[in-house]
């Protein structure tokens, strides 16, 4: 792990200055002296998860009974699960936003992220593959997890960056990114939660990168600079490590304006590092990769970019905004590779988070203090306070048009109260769900594609609401019943251009079957 020398911005409640307590999946660690874990149990209070007997006896020796947590197997295989997080707030003594899981195990992990609790991730390599359920902070070992304690580390660099205050260091996560058989660096600078993931309304990072792409709008290009000078950053720091010849970003589609031109202009006036990207470029417009797998966006942006410069024995850095599959940046590689590079960095500002789940079946949301419906995360782009972030609530506004309004920091305080009251109240004696735990079991054959009405022209528009939507499933008689539920604002008219919501649910049973459905389009004005 890598770490910036600036210290732009605070990060969210996980910085580990936050943190009051730890819960430690012990039996995924190996080889790791008892003076560490002491070290670890001497900066913040811990609790020790185990399966294994002799795991427990060595414990006792060391720690205190009540802070050993003893599982069978079975419940071991499934945590954290609500049972088993349940324990750890009552032993910790915690709220669920106050403690963080640490694990070697990135299984482990990834189902600790079901809850608000941090998540720290002891990993000393960090493949593609796992990049699409990234925890709060990757140390690469205990000397790491200890100097992160001690020194509050805030997790990733960019997305300490978009908060008020400032508060720690942030890191850059080194991941080894496979392109036809060669391992090529790519470096990740923050995390993309889309309108469907839970923890959208708890992200500014998220909502800048989104609202930095659209064209036509009052705010496009608001982060601009910032984005700029988080690039520079990164890429004054990977300069002192190696030669660095040349930046491309990602070539955009013809006709549309590149939105990395001002971001390109600040990374090389901060950083000393030449443009390259006017000899790569767009050949014809593809069709959108939103909705298809990563088969099909290789098949789909096939020999779409050229590179018409010589770059025989240069070092190129790649940079690109979101990122997915990444059938793009190994599409861009490959061109790039053609024209000579002989190394090709990737430098990426988020990874999209996908395949999210909740340990509840309601998303977790920042409720409106007047009428308790969702308020959603804006940013001010037209009047005074211009890049700052706060909540509205939509339904304020559409039934009455006024807009009910909190700043970011009481929105934010007001979240994590409610998620931790709706914890505390919960039956923590339920079931273990695995649909909690495999985000595979979705059905693709059941289509959410689907026809809506823009609210200001009235033209029908057709929308794939399959990565937007938070989904829930109950055994019936008859099968699986799964319910698709979604309020997404991440849609334009293909007639008049303006931005409109959608807030619904499609439920679906027996499987494969439409049973019920509710569509809702609104209109959405940004502050």
């Amino acid at each position: 792990m890598v770490y910036p020398d600036c210290r732009w911005g605070v990060v969210m409640f996980r910085c580990t200055k936050e943190l009051k307590g730890l819960a430690i999946d012990y039996d995924g660690f190996d080889k790791i002296s008892i003076e560490k874990w002491e070290k670890v149990n001497c900066i913040t209070k811990c609790i020790f998860i185990t399966s294994s007997h002799e795991n427990k006896v060595f414990l006792l020796e060391h720690f205190d009974e009540s802070q050993i947590l003893c599982l069978d197997i079975f419940e071991k295989t499934f945590s954290p699960s609500v049972n088993t997080h349940g324990k750890v707030l009552n032993m910790l003594n915690l709220e669920t936003t106050e403690f963080g899981y640490v694990s070697s195990n990135y299984s482990f992990i990834k189902k600790a992220c079901n809850f608000l609790s941090a998540t720290i991730w002891v990993s000393d390599m960090v493949d593609y593959d796992d990049t699409k359920n990234l925890p709060d902070l990757i140390v690469e070992n205990m000397d790491h997890l200890i100097d992160a304690l001690e020194k509050n580390v805030a997790g990733f660099f960019g997305e300490i960056v978009m908060f008020p205050e400032e508060q720690g260091p942030g890191s850059i996560l080194h991941v080894e990114f496979e392109v036809d058989g060669d391992e090529i660096p790519m470096y990740v600078i923050g995390r993309y939660f889309g309108h469907s993931h839970y923890m959208s309304q708890l992200h500014p990072y998220s909502r800048s990168i989104y609202l930095n792409k659209k064209e036509g709008k009052s705010y496009e290009g608001l982060f601009n600079d910032t984005f700029g000078k988080i690039y520079a950053a990164v890429i004054t720091l990977l300069s002192k490590e190696q030669r660095l010849d040349g930046i491309c970003s990602v070539p955009i589609k013809p006709g549309k304006e590149n939105r990395f031109m001002e971001i390109l202009k600040i990374i090389c006036s901060n950083s000393n590092i030449e443009d390259m990207s006017s000899s790569f470029s767009c050949l014809e417009s593809y069709p959108d990769q939103k909705g298809l797998n990563s088969e099909e966006r290789e098949k789909n942006i096939n020999g779409v970019f050229k590179y018409t410069g010589n770059l025989t024995g240069k070092t190129i850095v790649l940079i690109d905004d979101i990122v997915t599959t990444g059938a793009t940046l190994r599409e861009c590689f490959r061109v790039l590779r053609n024209a000579g590079a002989e190394k090709v960095i990737v430098v990426v500002m988020a990874i999209n988070q996908i395949g999210a789940s909740y340990w509840n079946t309601e998303l977790p949301k920042v409720s409106c203090p007047v009428c308790g419906s969702k308020m959603t995360l804006l940013v001010r782009g037209k009047r005074a306070g211009r890049g700052r972030f706060f909540y509205s609530c939509t339904d304020c506004y559409r039934n009455s048009r006024t807009s009910n309004t909190l700043n970011f920091s009481d929105g934010w305080a007001k979240f994590m109260t409610d998620e931790n009251v709706k914890f505390a109240t919960a039956n923590n004696n339920v079931s273990i769900k695995e649909e909690w735990l495999d985000d595979e079991w979705v059905d693709d054959s059941f289509s959410l594609k689907m026809v809506v009405q823009c609210p200001y022209c009235g033209k029908e528009n057709n929308v794939d609401l399959t990565e937007c939507c938070y989904i829930s499933s109950n055994e019936r008689q008859m099968g699986a019943e799964t319910l698709y539920q979604f309020d997404t604002l991440e849609n334009s008219c293909c007639r008049c251009g303006k931005e409109f919501g959608i807030s619904g649910y499609i439920c679906e049973y027996p499987v494969g079957v439409l049973d019920s459905e509710e569509i809702k389009t609104y209109r959405v004005d940004e502050d």
